[in-house]
């Protein structure tokens, strides 16, 4: 069943990345944590990193949506984002195949390149033993707060 916050989240994506076509760089990254409807109320929050620079972020819990369109970082915490991108290497990520935990939500990250697009799903608990996404993980919910001003529980 296809649900109004997930259609929201749809539209705020397809206008994005719409937009990136005609006026600005296509995202470089984009991570979703998943869980809108998880029971413990904590929501998805969906983050696209621009080549330039630019974010955006959307929250969404059960059927509602929050948007935060045309937020930047600086040069220096793009730079040291990246590096946390890079050092993670979702790409070359191989998660265990394996069924979800009951309420265990699955994380998506995209790495988007001037001619390769990486893509890695795996389940919160998979990415937990990993250091290297953890790492990234923290910065991106630390972003998010500083950005937003709210708690982003990512894992």
């Amino acid at each position: 069943m296809l649900r109004l916050s997930n259609l929201i989240i749809a539209a705020v994506c397809l206008l994005s990345l719409s937009a990136s076509a005609e006026s600005e760089p296509a995202p470089s990254f984009i991570f979703s944590s998943g869980g809108a409807h998880h029971p413990d109320g904590y929501g998805a929050w969906h983050f696209v990193l621009h080549a330039d620079g630019g974010i955006e972020l959307t929250h969404n819990r059960s059927d509602e949506a929050t948007a935060w369109l045309d937020l930047s970082l600086t040069p220096e915490r793009y730079a040291e984002l990246w590096e946390l991108i890079q050092a993670a290497a979702p790409g070359g990520i191989n998660p265990p195949e394996r069924p979800g935990i009951p309420d265990e939500v699955r994380l998506s990250f995209t790495v988007i390149n001037e001619d390769s697009r990486e893509e890695l799903e795996l389940w919160n608990g998979d990415a937990r033993e990993i250091p290297e996404l953890l790492e990234l993980i923290e910065a991106l919910a630390e972003i998010i707060e500083e950005q937003t001003g709210e708690k982003a529980v990512l894992l």
